[in-house]
């Protein structure tokens, strides 16, 4: 059972906020629970999934920045592979020259590839 204050849950809550903090697992996974839960078969979906620089879910994790890249894209090809050609994915970014956005570039490529060789 969770022992924190009410209190330090909701701070804890805002922290990614305040630490510029860019966690994409639990956007994704928060993004397939909404999938699965607004799913009306035959509907067109889309997944826009915005971010304003790098992962930091490795640090979160306490492994490998690979490992966790790996673990992103393992969970957005698992997404698209579930609804096929029904979704609609968009991955951006946003922010000035110094943000590093290689990340969601090397998931829209595994995504691709993925969905290419699945059909």
């Amino acid at each position: 059972r969770d022992k924190s204050t009410f209190k330090d849950r909701q701070a804890k809550q805002w922290s990614d906020a305040v630490k510029n903090d860019s966690n994409y697992l639990p956007a994704l996974a928060k993004a397939r629970e909404l999938l699965e839960k607004n799913d009306h078969e035959g509907l067109t979906l889309s997944l826009f999934f915005l971010s304003d620089g790098a992962p930091t879910d490795a640090s979160q994790l306490n492994i490998s920045p690979r490992r966790a890249l790996q673990k992103m894209c393992n969970e957005l090809i698992s997404i698209a592979g579930k609804y096929g050609k029904r979704l609609n994915i968009t991955l951006a970014g946003f922010g000035g020259a110094s943000r590093d956005f290689s990340a969601l570039e090397r998931m829209a490529r595994k995504t691709n590839d993925a969905c290419d060789d699945a059909n």
